[in-house]
């Protein structure tokens, strides 16, 4: 009768910590937009690395043309960027996605 009893309190504990378990979120993908790896998106990477090189040694942003400014705009302004990157740094992918809507 102890075992039967064991049995069904062991039962009824493992079915109420299943019940309260919270529901699975499955992620899904989406294709968004595909990387620039061209030649000549390289060199404009390489520019933009001048321009961070050059705010970093004491410039004002008044001191960088139009276009210079447009480059930091498309490959943002962090120093440890990479051509390679998928989204630019920053501190979460929380963040990024907010900024990106």
């Amino acid at each position: 009768m102890k075992k039967l009893v064991l049995l069904f309190i062991a039962i009824c504990l493992s079915a109420a910590a299943y019940a309260q378990q919270p529901k699975t979120i499955v992620l899904k993908p989406v294709i968004g937009a595909t990387p620039d790896l061209s030649a000549q998106a390289l060199k404009e990477f390489e520019e933009t690395n001048r321009v961070r090189e050059k705010l970093r040694k004491g410039a004002s942003g008044g001191a960088i043309t139009e276009k210079e400014r447009e480059l930091l705009e498309k490959y943002g302004e962090s120093e440890d960027a990479s051509f390679w990157d998928v989204l630019p740094g920053g501190c979460s992918w929380y963040l990024l996605r907010r900024r990106a809507l």
